[in-house]
């Protein structure tokens, strides 16, 4: 078992994926410590027509949805073994892209998320990031990185 990274007890297995959706056969993982992980299928639902009378079904059906959420976590500097980037430098890259600032496709990752020995184990395919905000705190010396 690996030592958690200041007390973190949380940790979501994250991987950049070269098609936007698709896991990769062999996906490189990064194990980043996380303080909030909310992400999950926000669906748009459509409603049935409402018909005169009491007793006619209604119904929604849900047509499409999109992953949204938030991933919270503290600004980590530290280097993984047999890495070349921190884990603060992957989710910058992730976040701002600086590799292609001016490509219009936004880089996707999966993510794995574990909770208890296999009671609800969720994997997200097509993660992009809308918007990331990094936030301090004076008195405890703390960085945070949201991503939305």
């Amino acid at each position: 078992m690996t030592t958690p990274i200041m007390g973190e007890l949380s940790y979501l297995s994250i991987a950049a994926e070269a098609v936007w959706g698709e896991a990769d056969m062999s996906p490189v993982y990064f194990h980043l410590p996380v303080t909030e992980y909310s992400v999950a299928m926000a669906r748009d639902q459509r409603e049935a027509a409402i018909y005169t009378g009491l007793r006619e079904p209604h119904h929604g059906k849900a047509f499409r949805g999109m992953p949204s959420g938030k991933l919270t976590t503290a600004w980590y500097g530290w280097e993984p073994p047999a890495t070349t980037q921190s884990l603060a430098q992957y989710l910058i890259e992730w976040a701002f892209n600086p590799s292609t600032p001016q490509g219009i496709e936004l880089p996707s990752y999966m993510a794995e998320w574990a909770e208890g020995p296999d009671v609800s184990n969720v994997l997200h395919n097509g993660l992009r990031v809308n918007a990331c905000e990094i936030s301090g705190s004076a008195d405890s010396g703390n960085v945070m990185i949201s991503l939305d």
